[in-house]
């Protein structure tokens, strides 16, 4: 399927404050892209090394501890989503920014790859890049380095939120 990695470096390039940032969120980008083109969402199998890296990449995405991922897939579902906190982003950037940056996103990544994904994984995959991206657009490295991790660890692995009422255990969606 055909993406548009230009319109989503132009809209950055129109609103970051450094072409620098840009480069380096682009290059971040470019699995997403490549899940994009090819129709397909490669998750990894888990391993005790993707666990490992998934509860890094969580604890610094939100400045806290996460001492465990639980994994689930097909093989081993969830039974219980409600039981999930939906409070793992909780940033605004803003009405406006949200909605120009999630339409340059959705539209450089095409409808087909959004809809591909379940809800909540959607959710958890839009936001993540949203608030990236954003942090890129407005210059705030610090937020761009505690997310790197998470956004390198989504084509494999996508957190989809903390189990309520156990602080620091996250599910994670793997093959």
């Amino acid at each position: 399927m055909p993406v548009d990695r230009v319109a989503l470096e132009a809209f950055l390039l129109k609103h970051a404050k450094g072409p620098a940032a840009v480069r380096s969120a682009m290059e971040e980008m470019e699995p997403f892209f490549l899940i994009a083109e090819r129709g397909k969402y490669p998750l990894a199998s888990e391993s005790e090394e993707l666990r490992a890296e998934a509860a890094k990449a969580i604890a610094l995405a939100i400045g806290g501890a996460a001492p465990r991922v639980v994994f689930v897939s097909l093989a081993n579902p969830y039974s219980k989503p409600e039981r999930m906190s939906q409070e793992a982003y909780v940033t605004s950037l803003g009405d406006s920014l949200w909605a120009s940056l999630w339409a340059s996103i959705r539209a450089s990544l095409g409808d087909r790859f959004w809809d591909s994904l379940g809800d909540r994984f959607r959710d958890s995959l839009g936001d993540s890049l949203f608030y990236y991206l954003g942090f890129t657009i407005i210059g705030d490295r610090k937020m761009v380095k505690r997310l790197t991790p998470l956004i390198r660890l989504l084509p494999r692995a996508i957190p989809i939120g903390e189990k309520k009422g156990e602080p620091g255990v996250w599910f994670a969606h793997v093959a």
